[in-house]
């Protein structure tokens, strides 16, 4: 595939379940509750602020309206009509309430700007279409959203709009104990469809109204927050060339636009994020997130460390016993005995697959380490002590948050929603069987101002090999000693102490 215009750069606003009531109505709670009373000047506002960061369009997810009746599409359609750049739509249930979809008899010649995004799509830089799925209400009651002309769009990138999420975040939800509003009743159709297209997709959804991002080959998913409800974000998607390696680089950034609120928030994935797509390789985490622009507001820039890797398992989370469960589970099932907790602290090492070589079957370690995982996805451990006052003062300091991780990305991802910290972290490489890859383009980027953190001698031997500076956490898998030997710069105790590290001048 052809990058769009060989070196363009596209901006697209993201604007997902807006809800907008005209009048008054009962109060509805969803993950939390529906600001339904100012839904039409949030609106508004979001318009403007994603005009203010430079989108070149703007796109809509569905749900425009709160009771799918006239007055309420007419105005939101009306607060759409003030961007001054191009606006595409999809329904969402919401707009179906009444039995027909207003937008699609207010979207029209006289729409001016805004259009209704159709399953063909439309080009709109050579080699980028945007597509959106129609919503149908089938039998039942049930919801569907459309079969889309993916033998229309050919190898194109397409940025395709459905309300309903096209990969199912059910399961994603449910470990992070989150309601889940359900998917279309076409919902695996249409991902078979996309999934086998030559070209990449991102597939931008709403409906849930949970942040979230998941990649499956070329075919990524952007789900968003709803508008109507804490966070109350919209998010900023830019398309461009990679500068490295050719393919496709796409920065994910959402804001909010509302004032935060005192509640658990339906995040399952950072604020901003970066992802590659490199033909058959499809969409990959990319090094970082791209700019300081994204630092939290009021930081103070530190002039010591610019980046903070943390591995999780044992080094923010303390979950060395879920591990030793986890491994005597996997153990139990290969007819051999229980680590006792010092035998597993004394065993435990990375990569996995060679730990269960070593205390287990050899011929089965790769069958092992996908049962540990299974295990973990269960677990729900307690945070390490000052864990949440290391990223938070991590944040203060404007020195930016990653976590690079070999657990699993589904485990790590509910772990960091469960203990809502989505936001104080800037991106996750989860899955990493070799960190050092991930750490080095961190160092790259940072020379000399990337610190990581781990309980294990892999850890500090992947932080050494990258370039960055290896800080060991003793209360973990390993005992501290282990982690001196294996070149730690340093050993804590305590997560608080790493703090005072993070102002450390940088390295010749």
């Amino acid at each position: 595939m052809t990058p769009p215009t060989g070196g363009a750069v596209l901006r697209i606003g993201v604007v997902s379940d807006p809800h907008v009531r005209v009048g008054d109505g009962p109060g509805v709670v969803w993950h939390n509750r529906l600001l339904l009373e100012d839904s039409l000047a949030r609106l508004d506002s979001a318009v403007a602020d994603l005009a203010r960061r430079g989108a070149d369009l703007i796109v809509v997810a569905g749900d425009l309206t709160h009771d799918g009746d006239r007055a309420a599409a007419e105005a939101a359609l009306g607060a759409l009509r003030a961007s001054p750049v191009p606006v595409f739509v999809v329904p969402g249930n919401h707009d179906l309430v009444g039995g027909a979809c207003m937008m699609r008899e207010l979207v029209g010649p006289g729409a001016g700007r805004i259009r209704l995004a159709s399953g063909a799509g439309e080009i709109v830089l050579p080699g980028l279409r945007i597509a959106g799925a129609s919503m149908l209400r089938g039998r039942d009651d049930l919801w569907a959203s459309g079969a889309p002309d993916v033998a229309g769009w050919g190898a194109d990138l397409v940025v395709f709009l459905s309300h309903f999420p096209v990969i199912s975040l059910g399961q994603r939800c449910e470990r992070a104990d989150l309601r889940y509003a359900g998917d279309a009743a076409d919902r695996a159709q249409t991902e078979a469809l996309i999934a086998v297209r030559p070209g990449p997709t991102i597939v931008v959804s709403g409906h849930t109204h949970v942040r979230d991002v998941v990649a499956a080959g070329s075919l990524i998913q952007c789900s968003c927050p709803a508008l109507v409800e804490p966070p109350a974000e919209v998010a900023l998607l830019t398309v461009r060339p990679a500068r490295l390696g050719g393919g496709l680089r796409l920065d994910l950034d959402h804001h909010g636009v509302a004032a935060d609120a005192p509640v658990r928030l339906p995040v399952l994935a950072p604020r901003a994020s970066s992802w590659r797509h490199l033909g058959t390789a499809g969409w990959t985490v990319a090094q970082a997130p791209r700019t300081p622009s994204a630092r939290r507001p009021g930081a103070t820039r530190s002039e010591g460390v610019a980046m903070l890797a943390c591995d999780w398992n044992g080094t923010l989370t303390d979950d060395a016993e879920e591990a030793r469960h986890a491994t005597n589970a996997v153990l139990r099932t290969q007819g051999r005995a229980d680590l006792s907790r010092a035998g597993f602290r004394a065993a435990f090492r990375l990569p996995l697959s060679a730990f269960f070589a070593e205390v287990g079957d050899p011929g089965s370690a790769e069958a092992a380490t996908r049962l540990w995982d299974e295990q973990m996805a269960l677990a729900r451990p307690p945070l390490q002590p000052n864990a949440e006052a290391l990223l938070r003062g991590a944040a203060e300091l404007g020195v930016r948050v990653g976590i690079v991780s070999a657990a699993a990305p589904e485990v790590v991802d509910a772990q960091i929603a469960h203990h809502n910290l989505s936001d104080l972290v800037d991106f996750v490489d989860a899955g990493a069987r070799v960190k050092r890859a991930t750490l080095a383009a961190l160092v790259a980027a940072h020379p000399g101002r990337v610190m990581y953190i781990g309980d294990t001698e892999f850890d500090v031997r992947e932080a050494i090999a990258a370039g960055a500076r290896a800080i060991g956490y003793g209360q973990g898998y390993r005992p501290g000693a282990a982690l001196r030997a294996a070149g730690a710069e340093i050993v804590v105790d305590d997560l608080a102490a790493v703090l005072r590290r993070l102002q450390l001048p940088p390295r010749g």
